[in-house]
């Protein structure tokens, strides 16, 4: 019998990049895979070596939607730092198992 790995939470972002976006995965790998799949960037700007993952331990296992992640410490921000509104619209990319099945 095989043991499945818990879907753990991650903050996905390029060094050097401000801009972040969330995802899961079983496994860092799984996660920096992921999120490159996801990337709405051109693949030939993304770079696996060039990801960088913070763990966002209070959304492991839960759907990413944008009342969990903020649950979890997560902030939605403008690009000058200010905070996005409660009712401003996130686009979770993430494509796991978790996420479809909590769509």
């Amino acid at each position: 019998m095989t043991t499945r790995l818990p879907f753990l939470a991650y903050i996905a972002r390029f060094a050097g990049e401000d801009w972040v976006q969330l995802c899961h995965g079983q496994t860092r790998g799984q996660a920096k895979a992921r999120f490159l799949r996801t990337c709405p960037l051109p693949m030939d700007d993304c770079h696996y070596e060039d990801v960088r993952l913070t763990r966002l331990p209070g959304c492991d296992g839960k759907p990413l939607t944008q009342a969990n992640a903020r649950a979890a410490g997560f902030e939605f921000t403008e690009e000058d730092g200010g905070l996005l509104p409660d009712w401003w619209e996130w686009e979770n990319l993430c494509d796991c198992e978790v996420c479809k099945a909590g769509a």
